[in-house]
């Protein structure tokens, strides 16, 4: 493609070419400069009037974020502190649980009556309805000792 340019100080027309390899370096360079140009005073205006944020509120919303995080370290070390305080208790509440299972064997042994604890009401022997069945030989009150074990 050409152009033509006239003009009175140059005398005669001039014709510029632009087709070719020169023609497509020139025209990225100008637009190179004029991108460049832009992105600087871009730069510039933005360093100048600055982001609409004034550097007092991101200091104040920096430290409301800090707090925040702080408040949030703080509530985590305390549900911590809560769950280990739950599991230490939960381990003392199955300390005595397995303390009164023995007594409750031992005594059962000393009294000489056989128990089997079971999650269903068996098929024979005795039962009051919460899965205690005694299989005594002989008359006694296991009916009551049972209601007194499974409480």
């Amino acid at each position: 493609m050409n152009v033509v340019i006239f003009g009175k100080g140059f005398g005669q027309p001039r014709q510029l070419n632009l087709s070719g390899v020169r023609a497509g370096a020139g025209i990225a360079v100008i637009v190179g400069v004029v991108i460049s140009a832009g992105f600087g005073g871009g730069y510039w205006y933005s360093a100048k009037t600055g982001s609409g944020v004034s550097t007092n509120e991101l200091a104040d919303l920096t430290g409301a974020m800090q707090d925040q995080r702080d408040n949030i370290a703080e509530i985590r070390q305390g549900n911590e502190d809560t769950l280990d305080a739950l599991a230490i208790r939960i381990a003392q509440m199955n300390a005595r649980m397995i303390r009164l299972d023995a007594l409750g064997r031992r005594l059962t042994e000393m009294r000489g009556i056989r128990f089997r604890v079971r999650s269903r009401v068996g098929r024979s022997g005795r039962t009051d309805g919460s899965g205690i069945q005694c299989r005594c030989s002989r008359s006694c009150r296991c009916d009551a000792v049972a209601r007194q074990s499974a409480r």
